[in-house]
């Protein structure tokens, strides 16, 4: 049986890819330009050369808190009152391109969706993907930054911020869950795989977390390796979450006119399952006689 190793601090394994350490800063104050009253703690940051600033952090609706432990967030499941239809947290960031404006840099957001312990990211360009997005400049005040599109701002603005719900994206805030999110700069025109400038990243906790990885069929197999996803329960896998009786049925499909190469894929079947101990010997001698048997392909 595959064993799986998932990752659920800020640390995740996209992130340890890169070759530069980076020295998160925990609870910082940067001036929330979006929204008056917004608080202006708690965010995590990086910082790179020319003054760049890339920072995010969660808040709980409830009561405005970024309560964290070195970058990680906690909050219950639930809905604020009295509309019920946001999560009662948050999820923000926070551009500061320094020296330059915006538009030197390009900024992604990569987001995890998977309330699962694990992390399924969706990377998206920070200033183009929301057109709300609120710009100012170091002498912006609080709540007091303008709202529109980069094209309209990213050329004479330093700062850009953006505050987010989970149900914004369809996600369920009624679920315990562990979600991931990160912000980087780039330079311009390098994309998402280009050389990180600055980066950071938090996690959320909601409720107790979540499973350690999202397995529909229960053959502990994460969703995103499993190749059978509607494995009957209790049936033994392989390491793509695959059963004997899966493959042999994918083997008779793909051999349906031939009865020898149908044997002869249930035969490689056996042996590898036998290999690797799914199955006994009598096992494996009882799937290869019933292929030989079977009136497929003649």
């Amino acid at each position: 049986m595959k064993t799986f190793q998932r990752t659920a601090g800020i640390f995740c394994a996209s992130l340890l890819m890169a070759a530069t350490v980076y020295a998160f800063g925990f609870n910082q104050n940067i001036v929330a330009i979006f929204g008056a009253g917004n608080p202006n703690t708690g965010w995590t940051t990086d910082t790179a050369a020319g003054g760049v600033v890339v920072a995010l952090r969660a808040k709980n609706r409830l009561d405005a808190s970024t309560t964290n432990v070195s970058g990680v967030y906690s909050f219950p499941t639930g809905v604020q009152p009295p509309n019920n239809n946001r999560a009662v947290w948050n999820w923000e960031f926070s551009i500061d391109s320094g020296d330059a404006f915006l538009n030197a840099y390009d900024f992604y957001v990569a987001v995890d969706m998977d309330h699962s312990q694990a992390t399924s990211y969706t990377t998206v360009n920070a200033l183009t993907n929301w057109i709300d997005n609120s710009y100012g400049t170091s002498t912006t005040l609080n709540g007091a930054g303008l709202e529109g599109p980069a094209a309209m701002y990213a050329s004479t603005s330093t700062i850009a911020q953006q505050s987010q719900n989970l149900v914004f994206a369809g996600g369920n805030p009624l679920l315990d869950a562990t979600y991931n999110y990160q912000l980087f700069a780039v330079a311009s025109g390098a994309g998402p795989e280009g050389t990180r400038l600055a980066t950071t990243a938090i996690t959320v906790i909601v409720g107790d977390g979540g499973p350690a990885f999202l397995d529909d069929d229960g053959d502990n197999v994460p969703n995103g390796d499993d190749l059978c996803p509607a494995t009957a329960p209790g049936d033994a896998v392989n390491v793509n979450g695959c059963s004997i009786q899966e493959l042999v049925n994918k083997c008779a499909i793909e051999n349906s006119s031939d009865h020898g190469e149908y044997v002869s894929c249930v035969v490689e079947l056996a042996n590898k399952f036998f290999k690797a101990g799914t199955i006994n010997q009598s096992e494996r001698k009882y799937l290869i006689n019933t292929a030989a048997r079977s009136s497929i392909g003649k």
